[in-house]
């Protein structure tokens, strides 16, 4: 069997990019391929074009690697991929394809809610799913197993007072509800959010882990999810 590796590197942080190669080219020369980078105005058109700004370890993969499809399944998407797939998590979760057009879709989540094509649907209950407020998701890629990349964009959990304050005030419109965050990376399956780590970084980190995992045949090829008890993530 052979020696465990894990992916050692931060994403943004240093030579990374190198550190990155380094851990897949031995198992995967082609590994990336297929990837391409993107300007900084095609990553400004997205933030625009989302109403949200991206995380900065995103941006500068975005920038320097890019988006693509990995050699062993899975992929990152483009920016205009991106916009186009921002109500992923509505669809996947709530199953809402059937209650709004993909315009409507958008305008929804760019305008958190404000421009609601179906309020009676759209509650603010159903867009607080699992303890998550589908607005703070954005959906980046997929992994190749069924699961969607997303990124968790809320801001970091208030402090005690706020919620106080927050219960206190009945602040409660689609708006205003802002859960806390506790992950900035998750894979979106049916029904819930996976995996969920402090970062893209730290998610790409992961990924990269399986990749070498299946490679060496320590994992099925399909159907599985990665066991992170062996990956360092960053503070």
């Amino acid at each position: 069997m052979p020696e465990l590796r894990t992916p050692n590197f931060t994403v943004g942080c240093g030579d990374w990019v190198r550190e990155m190669r380094a851990f897949t080219d031995p198992f995967d020369p082609h590994y990336w391929d297929d990837f391409h980078p993107h300007t900084t105005d095609e990553i400004d058109e997205c933030e625009r074009m989302v109403n949200r700004r991206l995380p900065a370890d995103f941006r500068a993969f975005l920038l320097r690697v890019g988006s693509g499809n990995f050699s062993r399944g899975g992929g990152i998407y483009t920016p205009e991929e991106i916009v186009l797939a921002c109500p992923g998590p509505f669809y996947s979760l709530l199953g809402s394809s059937e209650w709004a057009t993909p315009e409507e879709h958008h305008r929804l989540y760019a305008s958190r809610g404000t421009e609601n094509p179906r309020p009676d649907r759209f509650t603010e209950e159903a867009v607080s799913f699992g303890g998550l407020n589908l607005f703070d998701l954005l959906q980046v890629g997929y992994d190749g197993n069924g699961g969607y990349i997303v990124l968790h964009l809320a801001p970091p959990a208030p402090p005690t007072s706020w919620i106080s304050n927050l219960r206190r005030f009945r602040i409660r419109s689609l708006t205003q509800a802002r859960l806390p965050r506790s992950f900035g990376y998750g894979l979106l399956v049916p029904e819930d959010v996976e995996e969920r780590l402090p970062s893209f970084s730290d998610g790409l980190k992961a990924f990269l882990a399986r990749g070498w995992r299946s490679a060496n045949g320590l994992d099925e090829p399909t159907g599985l999810r990665l066991d992170l008890s062996d990956l360092k993530f960053d503070e």
